[in-house]
């Protein structure tokens, strides 16, 4: 009998995170008013969740908002901003080594971001910033600054050192 109640909830639970969150074109108008009126955390949330379901091209419409909220000192829209683009500029796939891929300009235009967002102590910014730091990618390559770095953000040394 334990089994059985542990599968169906299992099941309800799997069944609850597959489902696709639909909102209403008045739902999304509101959340996007709210996040430029109010740079509301939770309809900035709830809008790039959505998003992130969609068309590689929501991506884009995504970056306004996304710079809005870099304003709300707990928000890791600075880290967004960076992945959104990426996910725009390459077709809706993540890789943030695709850096290297862009033009200088908007090489540049990530590193800014990723530099802001480590500043208001950003993990996700600073995990990127590390790994470009060991792997030589926009910075020229140093452990050293790395794994201090890494240090400042997790209060421990770097691994397997």
């Amino acid at each position: 009998m334990r089994k059985v109640v542990l599968i169906s909830l299992l099941v309800l639970l799997i069944s609850c995170n597959l489902r696709e969150v639909r909102y209403s074109d008045e739902e999304i108008a509101i959340m996007k008013h709210n996040i430029v009126e109010n740079s509301d955390e939770e309809s900035y949330s709830d809008y790039y969740t959505y998003v992130g379901k969609k068309d590689s091209l929501l991506y884009i419409e995504m970056l306004p908002y996304s710079l809005k909220m870099m304003d709300v000192k707990n928000s890791d829209s600075e880290f967004d901003f960076f992945q959104l683009f990426l996910r725009a500029k390459f077709k809706g796939k993540y890789n943030p080594n695709d850096l290297t891929k862009l033009a200088k300009p908007e090489q540049d235009l990530l590193i800014y971001y990723l530099e802001q967002g480590s500043t208001k102590e950003s993990s996700y910014c600073m995990s990127v910033l590390i790994d470009y730091y060991r792997k030589g990618i926009y910075y020229k390559k140093d452990e050293k600054k790395a794994d201090s770095l890494y240090l400042a953000t997790y209060g421990n040394p770097y691994p397997n050192k």
